[in-house]
């Protein structure tokens, strides 16, 4: 199964406060047939995004404007809303509900 069939329709919520990351997220996942909701540069934006629109899954940053995402990571979890978690750091500090560190 392609990329495409996987994310087709899907509803992505991108946190991710640095323009250019997220724009190019935005591109990926909308050529990958996503729907991006977003993106939210602070966790405010994050949380009332995911009040306020049906959401399956999320790539969150790290580091935002207003602290970490870890409020985010928690609230999706909470919901049963898988995510990933991405930052430019070597490590992702705990608060991640089991979101696992995986290196590159």
């Amino acid at each position: 199964m392609s990329g495409v069939a996987l994310l087709r329709g899907c509803r992505v919520l991108v946190v991710e406060d640095e323009a250019l990351i997220s724009l190019m997220l935005e591109d990926v996942l909308e050529s990958a047939g996503a729907v991006v909701a977003g993106p939210a540069a602070t966790v405010k934006t994050a949380l009332d995004l995911l009040g306020e629109e049906a959401i399956d899954c999320a790539v969150l940053d790290v580091k935002l404007r207003d602290g970490t995402s870890v409020p985010v990571a928690e609230a999706l979890a909470a919901l049963g809303i898988r995510f990933v978690v991405t930052t430019g750091s070597d490590t992702i500090p705990v608060g991640y509900n089991g979101a696992a560190q995986r290196t590159m």
